[in-house]
């Protein structure tokens, strides 16, 4: 009789322990989807950030200005294209009016005259020569340091084979945002979620997991 009741137990048990197994892998797998998603949500969140530092050193931004000077059709791009106190990235691109083909060989010049300083009466024009852009033939990348808010004169000079010509426009600046590396604070926080999502499986749950006295399965080890 004794038997009877134990060989009726196995297969039950056989049974049970298959469900657990099962359970453990579909456990593993859910884990494992999850960790797929928070990593690609990582990486969503830090390429949304590295592109416009990849697209600005590209020579694109905001557009600044567009106007036609003398011979010339300039194209000015800013990142950011609202100003404000520290580095403004410039990015300046230059059309023959004639033939409508980009001018390669010329110089640029930007002179910026900022506001009066009520303390010292400071109103000292800064100037900033142009550098061909890195990536982007026929651009010229400038960058103008801004020590204080409000409405500066700007002047854009071109030099080149059809002539000098200059063109004069306002930046409006405006009080420094918090900017660490051309990232604002709201970036930063995104991307340390992200890196925070990347780490998660890796190092956090294990350390929780050993705080609180549990050990991963083999599966997850």
């Amino acid at each position: 009789m004794l038997c009877l009741l134990g060989d009726r137990q196995k297969p039950r048990d056989r049974v049970l322990g298959l469900s657990l197994e099962s359970s453990s892998v579909r456990s593993g797998d859910s884990s494992s989807v999850m960790h797929a998603a928070l990593v690609a949500l990582a990486v969503a969140f830090l390429a949304l950030f590295a592109l416009p530092g990849a697209l600005s050193a590209n020579g694109s931004g905001g557009v600044v200005l567009q106007e036609d000077i003398g011979e010339y059709r300039v194209e000015l791009l800013g990142t950011p294209t609202r100003p404000s106190v520290g580095l403004w990235h410039l990015s300046v691109s230059v059309l023959d009016l004639n033939d409508g083909r980009p001018v390669t060989s010329y110089q640029t010049h930007m002179s910026a005259t900022p506001p009066i300083d009520p303390d010292s009466g400071d109103q000292t024009p800064r100037t900033y020569e142009g550098v061909p852009c890195t990536f982007t033939a026929g651009c010229q990348d400038i960058n103008v340091e801004f020590d204080r808010p409000g409405e500066w004169e700007m002047a854009l000079t071109i030099s080149g084979p059809l002539g000098e010509e200059t063109t004069q426009f306002q930046a409006r600046v405006t009080e420094a945002k918090i900017d660490i590396g051309g990232y604002t604070l709201n970036g930063l926080l995104l991307i340390l979620l992200g890196l925070f999502a990347i780490t998660t499986r890796m190092w956090w749950l294990p350390w929780i997991r050993r705080l609180t006295g549990r050990r991963p399965s083999r599966r997850q080890r």
